[in-house]
């Protein structure tokens, strides 16, 4: 029974052998061989492509992040150096707001675009609504973020500073007039 198997292992090699080599290698008709589409490493040609471009776009990313994040932090030195503590502080706090309300801005736009512009990807019409809704949503949630920003403003103000540490320099206001 072993001695069957064997000589139908042997017997299936030399059927590969005599008909081009290892199913990998085989040409059939009207394509290419697969160490073509390979280039001998054993990754297909286009998919090694889009590695080195991944990778690429990785490398320039990483050195332009690392450049952002030490601009920010030296920013961050001057000003925490330059304004004091209670003035950095609202200057923080605006900051983080800001931070916030622009991630909000949006309001699920991104998204929105990158999953229904390809599902309407024959109909340019279709495409057409979906990208002025998107922008649309997110001129209208904006011009509401910024409304709402300047109608609060005067409540976080009373309520983050005691001081005046940014004294008007117009003039117009109730203190000045005295």
């Amino acid at each position: 029974m072993e001695r069957d198997e064997r000589e139908a292992g042997e017997s299936n090699r030399a059927d590969s052998a005599t008909a081009g080599g290892p199913p990998a290698t085989r040409k059939s008709a009207g394509s290419v061989t697969a160490e073509s589409e390979t280039d001998g490493t054993g990754v297909p040609a286009a998919e090694r492509e889009a590695m080195v471009t991944i990778a690429h776009g990785a490398v320039v990313t990483s050195g332009g992040v690392s450049a952002q994040r030490a601009l920010e932090s030296a920013t961050e030195l001057v000003l925490a150096r330059g304004l004091g503590p209670v003035a950095y502080g609202v200057y923080a706090l605006a900051w983080r707001i800001a931070q916030t309300l622009v991630r909000l801005v949006t309001f699920g736009s991104v998204p929105t675009l990158q999953r229904y512009l390809p599902a309407a990807e024959g109909d340019p019409d279709q495409q057409s609504r979906i990208t002025g809704l998107a922008y649309a949503t997110t001129i209208g949630f904006g011009a509401a973020i910024a409304a709402g920003s300047w109608l609060l403003a005067p409540w976080v103000d009373a309520a983050t500073v005691d001081d005046a540490a940014f004294p008007p320099r117009c003039g117009c206001s109730a203190s000045s007039s005295g």
